[in-house]
């Protein structure tokens, strides 16, 4: 064990890479160690712990199981996981994270126009709600508010920006 702490001083305060004689050597011993760790101080059996434990939202992590997701990590069919999860991560970027709502409520902060902050002011369409034309200024509100909050909400994914519009 002595070997395994003198390797894990290297990675760690060194960078070095071990070589794959040393991770071969120490594997058992540290999966060992993590079998004992996740059973003794977690109360998970090593077999029954899986990425999605570490979803916190009950909602996120239900969605992903359901989904049978691990299964298809587990077997490195990561394509298929991340299609499997497509619930998911809608869920966590619209519902639970709701960034388009967030992202309106910034573009009110940074400064946004007179005219779209009465366009989408919540008494806008009353004054229209006698017209003809009052269904087609409510679709142009509700439009006009969904491209301002695409828009910044696209700010929040940096530069996972492209990847995201590429998967959706």
């Amino acid at each position: 064990m002595c070997g395994l702490h003198r390797v894990r001083n290297a990675v760690q305060h060194q960078g070095e890479i071990p070589s794959m004689e040393s991770v071969i050597k120490y594997r058992g011993y540290t999966q060992d160690f993590f079998k004992a760790v996740c059973r003794d101080k977690f109360s998970v059996p090593y077999e029954k712990l899986f990425l999605s434990a570490l979803i916190e939202n009950a909602n996120l992590r239900k969605q992903v199981l359901k989904a049978e997701a691990e299964e298809a990590f587990g077997r490195e069919e990561f394509k298929l996981c991340i299609k499997l999860c497509n619930d998911a991560l809608i869920s966590a970027t619209f519902e639970e994270a709701d960034i388009f709502q967030t992202a309106g409520m910034l573009t009110g902060y940074w400064g946004a126009s007179e005219e779209l902050k009465m366009v989408l002011g919540p008494d806008y369409l009353q004054k229209y709600r006698e017209e003809d034309y009052f269904e087609l200024a409510r679709e142009l509100h509700g439009l006009i508010l969904q491209w301002g909050q695409a828009a910044t909400g696209m700010q929040f994914l940096n530069e996972y920006r492209m990847d995201f519009l590429k998967h959706r």
